[in-house]
């Protein structure tokens, strides 16, 4: 499959699963959108605990989505946009390890008060993950291990390596 196409339908496929559950607990299927818009909410509890604010880094996943989408719907890559497109295909990866070491660290510190895996077996685990997290994590891993190439032929100066027309200077004194 070429590149483009790839990143088209992989930064899709992100931006799509932000608003799809990512958890079913208790019959609720809640999505990282949902977790927001409950944040934005209650967002005067933020002054009693600034931690709540770390909700809106899931903002990061459809921004990464996006800023892939709109860069390879683009005719040609130019180089000077490459390492943007690596840092947004690369940050909703890690923003997915940061939170699964911080929840093992919480539970490692805070012990059996806040058991937050120790009671899940993996398919209890399974039942509660939703589609919007599992979309999530297979389209964060295939853009981490994607490369990009490709550029285009034009240099970022805007100077163009095509040949120029020549311009008759007699026609123009006539």
């Amino acid at each position: 499959m070429d590149t483009k196409i790839k990143n088209i339908i992989t930064s899709l496929v992100l931006l799509a699963a932000f608003f799809m559950p990512w958890v079913k607990v208790f019959g609720f299927g809640g999505s990282a959108f949902d977790l927001i818009r409950l944040a934005i909410k209650k967002i005067e509890q933020a002054e009693k605990e600034p931690i709540g604010l770390l909700v809106f880094l899931l903002l990061l996943f459809p921004i990464c989505a996006l800023i892939i989408l709109i860069n390879y719907a683009k005719s040609e890559l130019k180089e000077t946009q490459l390492g943007g497109i690596r840092f947004a295909k690369k940050t909703p990866l890690m923003l997915i390890i940061i939170a699964i070491l911080y929840a093992f660290i919480r539970t490692s510190i805070f012990g059996d008060n806040f058991d937050l895996l120790g009671s899940f077996n993996l398919s209890d685990l399974l039942e509660v993950i939703g589609i919007g997290l599992i979309l999530t994590l297979i389209s964060s891993i295939v853009l981490f291990f994607d490369k990009t190439t490709s550029i285009s032929n034009s240099k970022s100066d805007g100077v163009s390596n095509e040949p120029k027309e020549e311009i008759n200077t007699d026609d123009i004194f006539k």
